[in-house]
């Protein structure tokens, strides 16, 4: 049996929350586009980070509890660290005890997202670790 796609899982809920995203566009269920690429500066991306091993739950081995970890990460354009702040916010509280579709619960990890610092190019950065459960 094939593992959920968490991050898809995940960006789709995220996506269908927030009106300025849109799942393909300026979300991604994978590492960041580069703007270099075609992808617009401010934008979010969702990678694995890992998690621990699957739990078995008591019917026979036949269903495991998975709990994956999950960051989500905020782009900014050029110098709008707020923008990026604000957004990162909402994705917070859109995710932080979400009801996502086919999951027991969805939590972030922080009390607020993380700044991970600017780039070369001046964009802000913000990071949102997440944990996810699921019965496959």
């Amino acid at each position: 049996m094939a593992l959920a796609n968490y991050e898809l899982d995940l960006m789709t809920h995220v996506a269908s929350g927030i009106g300025s995203l849109t799942l393909g566009t300026n979300a991604f269920a994978g590492p960041l586009r580069s703007a270099a690429d075609g992808a617009p500066h401010l934008c979010v991306g969702c990678v694995l980070t890992g998690g621990p091993v699957p739990t078995e739950l008591m019917d026979g081995g036949s269903s495991h509890l998975h709990e994956p970890s999950l960051a989500i990460t905020v782009r900014s354009a050029p110098d709008t660290y707020q923008t990026a702040r604000d957004l990162a916010e909402s994705i917070w509280e859109a995710v932080h005890n979400g009801a996502v579709t086919g999951y027991q619960w969805v939590r972030c990890q922080q009390s607020t997202p993380l700044y991970a610092g600017v780039d070369n190019n001046r964009s802000h950065y913000f990071t949102i670790n997440v944990t996810m459960a699921k019965v496959e």
